[in-house]
């Protein structure tokens, strides 16, 4: 019995896109192709098209050309390229491809720089719009020509329309052809799979891959060469330019693994994938890898890759220990380096102190390196200068407070104002600490809400109460502004230049200097500052115990810690730590490890608990990433409906970042969809790439099974509008 050496990946796909087939006389094909368009691209009626038939054989009932789509603009066709940009006029192009009298679908565009992308009223509208603010038609009167009267322009079937179409020069005779396919992909016999292992089952259809099993000689074998050749290639383009895949391993599902799996035990697919290892090999390694993720590894995959503020290097026998982890998402790991890891990470200065001391520990933004200071002494504020104030939620917020400020008729009033620039108040008493009298105030055009100030010879600054001027008016024969003060008061203010302080002009005129600005409140929020110094130190005190831990020392190498900052870590991590434990932990909530030990040195002696300041809490991973889930539970249904399988057409796209971006489309889950938020251009670049080969393969220089390649850019262009309206927010 007889066996053949191949199997015949023989995989069909279902057509997504139908063709046209034309009339046998090629004259009229222009009007033909114009009027399907106007019937598959309806909103081609908003642009001007324009025919243009490149290369027509008429015995073959083969042509090939394009539609020129502009904006009605005034520019005329046919215009210079450098004046249509000049004016801002830009175009795109259709292709027009007619096979055996059959005209393939118009579902692709390209763009002025050449740039191929799926044909969609938005991708359209994108590539000729027109920054110019304005734009004229181009329709002029003119005298309409006996032929235009005789035969007016229609469209068949569809009503009456627009729209040019030209031939090509040499006319109808042999002006092409189509070019033969470049290459036949190559199959090789693969048996089906018994092993129930979903890795198995990837892995060994990877080696076989990388193996290229494949009969030898002939030209088999120098074929065989070649895609080795190619598929080493592609594998190092994909890596330089990222995967996808191996951003979203962690976060994969075991169900869609499955399913993966589940497909690729076809042994037609895995033929197919095979066939062509040049761009299927690179995905399927890096799926080959993969092993549903530990916490640290999920949540990284989440959130992405969270630098470490905090590093402990303890030197080992055989290399050395590398304990890491950030405050922000605290889920330290320990890793074992060799002393060249550890030099071109940190510093030879790093290992030189591991070496020596037995460890070393550094941390970044580590700002606390004193005892606690003494408190500042609120007291109210009688004096201009830059205050740090409170607010009624126990923010601290610095900026400058005017006290007494000038009513319209001059006299002072008991009313402070706080602002700056972001933040306002205007009330009797504020409360602040004193940290300085600059007087660099931002000023504007006296307009909207805000005040008038001067500042004084001796660096202090007054200012008046609060207006809001609604505009200017000639008051006789005098230019003035139009306002009305903050409890509501109408008032006609004039600038005056021979006063020296703002002086009550009567008939509820105010009469303010020309030496004086006029400072805009008109951005800033209004706020209610403390005015009670009892308030001000309480919020002072709690904020100090929220930042302040309680360390003891049993002994030289025993440590507990206790106090807000770190009640969330469970007892073990901070009861009877270690001297370097400890050090970790402290290093970690912001103390300078220098300090720390000093610190640490102090609690031993004192043989009691001894307060200790940090900058900074620990936000714990598991925190982290149960809020992370709650968040993104409201994305997942959303993501449920992105979710789109190409297993099946990944297996002949010819390139690895296609098949890469294509593959990843199938484990789309509420957890990564932020990470395919972040890849939108290397989507959109992928997608690029499949619409260059659809054309491809349409003029037969591939052969690739075109439905497949339809379905892949229609499914990625789906994707692409849901990962756009997450991206900004348009759901």
């Amino acid at each position: 019995m007889e066996q053949n050496l191949f199997i015949d990946s023989a995989l069909t796909f279902e057509k997504v896109a139908s063709e046209t087939a034309l009339p046998e006389d090629p004259n009229v094909w222009p009007n033909e192709i114009l009027q399907e368009l106007y019937k598959q691209v309806p909103y081609i009626a908003d642009f001007d098209p324009h025919v243009v038939m490149d290369r027509v054989d008429a015995e073959r009932g083969y042509a090939f050309g394009h539609v020129e789509v502009v904006n009605k603009s005034e520019i005329q066709r046919g215009a210079d390229p450098q004046a249509m940009a000049a004016a801002g006029i830009k175009q795109c192009r259709i292709p027009i491809i007619v096979k055996n009298r059959k005209m393939q679908p118009f579902d692709i565009l390209v763009t002025e720089d050449s740039k191929m992308l799926p044909l969609t009223e938005a991708r359209l509208r994108q590539a000729v719009f027109r920054p110019q603010a304005f734009d004229v038609t181009s329709q002029t009167p003119g005298d309409t020509s006996m032929i235009g009267q005789l035969y007016p322009p229609f469209r068949q079937n569809y009503g009456f329309g627009g729209g040019g179409a030209t031939m090509g020069a040499g006319g109808m005779g042999k002006q092409g052809s189509i070019k033969e396919a470049l290459g036949q992909m190559l199959a090789s016999a693969v048996k089906k799979s018994t092993d129930p292992g979903q890795l198995a089952n990837i892995s060994r259809l990877t080696t076989s891959i990388a193996a290229k099993k494949m009969p030898l000689g002939g030209a088999a074998a120098a074929q065989g060469q070649k895609y080795m050749t190619v598929g080493n290639f592609a594998a190092n383009k994909a890596t330089k330019l990222g995967s996808i895949l191996a951003e979203i391993l962690p976060t994969i599902s075991p169900k869609d693994y499955s399913a993966l799996f589940d497909k690729l035990a076809d042994a037609n697919l895995q033929a197919a994938y095979i066939a062509n290892a040049a761009g299927t090999a690179p995905s399927l390694s890096i799926l080959s890898h993969y092993q549903p993720a530990d916490d640290v590894k999920h949540a990284a995959a989440v959130f992405g890759q969270i630098p470490a503020d905090v590093v402990q290097v303890t030197h080992l026998e055989d290399g050395y220990l590398v304990k890491r982890a950030s405050h922000r998402f605290w889920a330290p790991v320990e890793e074992t380096w060799d002393r060249g890891q550890v030099v071109r990470a940190f510093g030879e200065k790093l290992a030189l102190a591991a070496d020596m001391h037995g460890s070393a520990t550094m941390a970044e933004d580590a700002d606390v390196e004193a005892d606690m200071p003494e408190a500042d002494t609120p007291e109210l504020v009688k004096d201009f200068g830059v205050y740090k104030v409170q607010d009624e939620s126990g923010k601290h917020i610095i900026g400058y407070v005017f006290p007494n400020l000038i009513d319209t008729d001059g006299h002072a009033l008991p009313i402070c104002l706080f602002t700056n620039g972001s933040q306002a108040a205007v009330q009797g008493e504020i409360v602040g600490v004193n940290i300085g009298g600059g007087a660099s105030l931002f000023e504007g055009p006296p307009k909207g809400h805000g005040a008038f100030y001067e500042v004084l010879p001796n660096g202090r600054a007054q200012c008046t109460i609060p207006l809001t001027i609604n505009g200017s008016l000639s008051d006789q024969g005098e230019e003035s502004l139009s306002g009305e003060t903050y409890d509501g008061r109408q008032v006609t203010v004039l600038i005056q230049p021979n006063i020296e302080t703002v002086t009550e002009g009567g008939d509820g005129r105010m009469l303010v200097p020309t030496h004086m600005r006029w400072l805009p409140l008109d951005k800033a929020e209004s706020v209610t500052l403390a005015s009670d110094p009892t308030a001000f130190q309480k919020t002072a005190h709690a904020l100090a115990h929220l930042f302040t831990v309680e360390l003891r020392a049993g002994d030289a190498d025993s440590y507990s810690l206790e106090g807000m900052p770190v009640e969330k870590i469970a007892r073990d991590q901070r009861q009877f730590l270690g001297f370097d434990e400890a050090l970790f932990i402290l290093a970690g909530l912001g103390v300078e490890p220098s300090y720390a030990v000093t610190k640490m040195a102090q609690a031993y002696g004192s043989h009691g608990p001894i307060g200790l300041r940090v900058g900074r809490a620990l936000s714990l991973a598991s925190e982290q990433v149960s809020g992370a889930e709650k968040r993104a539970s409201s994305f997942e249904s959303l993501a449920r409906e992105l979710r789109v399988d190409l297993v099946k057409e990944a297996a002949i796209i010819p390139d690895p970042v296609a098949v890469d971006t294509v593959l990843s489309l199938g484990f789309i889950n509420h957890e990564n969809l932020a990470t395919f938020v972040s890849y939108l251009p290397k989507i959109d670049e992928a997608q690029s790439k499949m619409c260059e080969l659809l054309i491809s393969a349409r003029l037969g220089l591939r052969d690739l099974p075109v439905s497949a390649l339809e379905k892949s850019i229609r499914a990625t262009e789906e994707v692409l509008d849901g990962l756009h309206i997450i991206a900004f927010g348009n759901n």
